[in-house]
């Protein structure tokens, strides 16, 4: 009895998988592919564009500044509905819609506290007055510190 070594085919790696990852490059390529697509595509619309008068596009039109110690526009915005608002918010559901409104400017502000003030505020709109009244003090000192005048 002769032990021979297995036999194996002239051509190595016949058989095997042609790419060790499977479809992940393929994957990838498509991926790039739809994503220049899309890329090249905004430039295409011939179409006459009205202007965006959303929160976002508003404060998005305008630089953000370098420094946010100072008030941005979208933080400007925010301390502004909320020192209008604030003494109307009586009810929760009052309390709630002012800080929805806030938080919509807010979450765009780079300036310093004033996002994270407003998330506070919203949580407090839901809870008990002394919790509004803590994050209505806090959100006003945000705009404050910021700069933001009446």
């Amino acid at each position: 009895m002769s032990h021979h070594a297995p036999q194996q085919h002239p051509r190595p790696g016949v058989g095997k998988k042609i790419l060790t990852f499977g479809c992940l490059p393929v994957f990838v390529l498509f991926v790039a592919l739809i994503a220049l697509g899309m890329a090249l595509d905004d430039g295409d619309d011939k179409t006459e564009a009205k202007p965006n008068t959303t929160p976002s596009a508003r404060a998005e039109a305008s630089p953000k500044p370098a420094d946010h110690s100072k008030l941005d526009d979208a933080a400007k915005l925010a301390c502004d509905d909320f020192a209008h608002g604030y003494k109307a918010a009586q009810t929760e559901q009052a309390r709630v819609d002012l800080a929805d409104k806030v938080n919509r400017w807010a979450s765009q502000s780079t300036t310093d506290g004033i996002a994270d003030n407003a998330v506070a505020l919203a949580r407090g709109s839901e809870a008990s007055a002394g919790a509004w009244q803590l994050g209505a003090d806090s959100f006003a000192q945000s705009c404050l510190d910021a700069g933001w005048d009446a």
